[in-house]
Protein backbone atom coordinates (compact mmCIF):
# COMPACT_ATOMS: atom_id res chain seq x y z
CA UNK A 1 0.00 0.00 0.00
CA UNK A 2 0.79 3.75 -0.26
CA UNK A 3 1.50 3.92 3.72
CA UNK A 4 4.31 1.00 3.79
CA UNK A 5 6.13 1.65 0.55
CA UNK A 6 6.18 5.17 1.42
CA UNK A 7 8.03 4.65 5.00
CA UNK A 8 10.31 1.98 2.89
CA UNK A 9 11.08 4.13 0.52
CA UNK A 10 12.03 6.96 2.56
CA UNK A 11 14.85 4.70 4.19
CA UNK A 12 15.92 2.21 1.41
CA UNK A 13 16.40 2.49 -1.95
CA UNK A 14 13.92 0.78 -4.84
CA UNK A 15 14.78 0.35 -8.49
CA UNK A 16 13.43 0.80 -11.59
CA UNK A 17 13.46 -2.55 -13.43
CA UNK A 18 10.74 -4.33 -15.78
CA UNK A 19 7.81 -5.96 -15.94
CA UNK A 20 9.33 -9.21 -17.81
CA UNK A 21 12.07 -10.10 -15.14
CA UNK A 22 11.70 -13.80 -14.10
CA UNK A 23 10.68 -13.70 -9.93
CA UNK A 24 11.45 -16.86 -8.81
CA UNK A 25 15.18 -15.78 -10.14
CA UNK A 26 14.72 -11.97 -8.53
CA UNK A 27 13.48 -14.08 -5.45
CA UNK A 28 16.89 -16.34 -5.47
CA UNK A 29 18.74 -12.71 -5.30
CA UNK A 30 16.67 -11.47 -2.14
CA UNK A 31 14.81 -9.34 -4.81
CA UNK A 32 11.18 -8.50 -5.03
CA UNK A 33 9.19 -6.94 -8.27
CA UNK A 34 6.07 -4.85 -8.06
CA UNK A 35 5.48 -4.67 -11.71
CA UNK A 36 8.65 -2.66 -12.71
CA UNK A 37 10.08 -1.59 -9.35
CA UNK A 38 12.57 -4.08 -8.24
CA UNK A 39 12.49 -3.75 -4.51
CA UNK A 40 15.04 -5.48 -2.56
CA UNK A 41 14.11 -7.69 0.87
CA UNK A 42 16.14 -5.41 2.87
CA UNK A 43 14.33 -2.69 1.42
CA UNK A 44 11.07 -3.75 2.47
CA UNK A 45 9.56 -5.78 5.62
CA UNK A 46 12.61 -4.72 8.11
CA UNK A 47 13.09 -1.71 7.44
CA UNK A 48 9.49 -1.08 7.93
CA UNK A 49 9.39 -3.01 11.44
CA UNK A 50 12.41 -1.15 12.51
CA UNK A 51 11.28 2.65 11.90
CA UNK A 52 7.56 1.67 13.14
CA UNK A 53 7.93 -0.13 16.05
CA UNK A 54 9.18 2.64 18.47
CA UNK A 55 6.83 5.20 16.49
CA UNK A 56 3.53 3.42 17.21
CA UNK A 57 4.43 2.67 20.94
CA UNK A 58 5.44 6.85 21.16
CA UNK A 59 2.03 7.28 19.63
CA UNK A 60 -0.08 5.06 22.08
CA UNK A 61 1.51 5.98 24.97
CA UNK A 62 1.02 10.26 23.82
CA UNK A 63 -2.68 8.80 22.97
CA UNK A 64 -3.12 7.35 26.46
CA UNK A 65 -2.00 10.58 27.83
CA UNK A 66 -4.28 12.86 25.42
CA UNK A 67 -7.38 11.01 25.63
CA UNK A 68 -7.19 9.23 29.40
CA UNK A 69 -8.86 6.00 27.65
CA UNK A 70 -6.76 2.94 27.68
CA UNK A 71 -6.55 0.15 25.15
CA UNK A 72 -9.05 0.83 21.96
CA UNK A 73 -10.98 3.41 23.75
CA UNK A 74 -7.84 5.74 23.04
CA UNK A 75 -8.01 5.73 19.40
CA UNK A 76 -11.44 6.67 19.26
CA UNK A 77 -11.52 9.50 16.52
CA UNK A 78 -8.25 8.57 15.40
CA UNK A 79 -8.50 7.39 11.98
CA UNK A 80 -6.04 6.81 8.70
CA UNK A 81 -5.80 10.78 7.98
CA UNK A 82 -4.62 11.05 11.57
CA UNK A 83 -2.08 8.25 11.48
CA UNK A 84 -0.86 9.64 8.14
CA UNK A 85 0.20 13.21 9.38
CA UNK A 86 1.43 11.65 12.86
CA UNK A 87 3.89 9.25 11.15
CA UNK A 88 4.78 11.95 8.52
CA UNK A 89 5.57 14.45 11.54
CA UNK A 90 8.16 11.98 13.74
CA UNK A 91 9.40 9.37 10.75
CA UNK A 92 8.52 11.17 7.03
CA UNK A 93 11.41 13.20 5.65
CA UNK A 94 11.20 15.51 2.42
CA UNK A 95 11.28 12.42 0.38
CA UNK A 96 8.07 10.89 1.49
CA UNK A 97 4.22 11.48 0.58
CA UNK A 98 3.52 11.15 4.21
CA UNK A 99 6.10 14.10 5.24
CA UNK A 100 4.19 16.63 2.78
CA UNK A 101 0.33 15.89 3.83
CA UNK A 102 1.71 16.50 7.61
CA UNK A 103 3.50 19.44 6.64
CA UNK A 104 0.55 21.30 4.90
CA UNK A 105 -2.65 18.96 6.47
CA UNK A 106 -3.48 16.82 3.24
CA UNK A 107 -5.97 14.55 4.58
CA UNK A 108 -4.88 11.08 2.95
CA UNK A 109 -7.78 8.36 3.46
CA UNK A 110 -6.61 4.93 3.32
CA UNK A 111 -9.80 2.88 3.31
CA UNK A 112 -8.40 -0.92 3.43
CA UNK A 113 -5.40 0.26 6.17
CA UNK A 114 -5.05 -3.46 6.83
CA UNK A 115 -4.86 -4.40 3.19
Amino acid sequence: GMLDHDIARAHKHYYHGAFELDDIELGEHSLMRLGNVIVPNSSYGEIIEQVLTPVLEEMYQDRLKETGKTGADAWLGFGSIHLVWELGKRIGTPDSLIYWAYKHQIPVVIPGITD
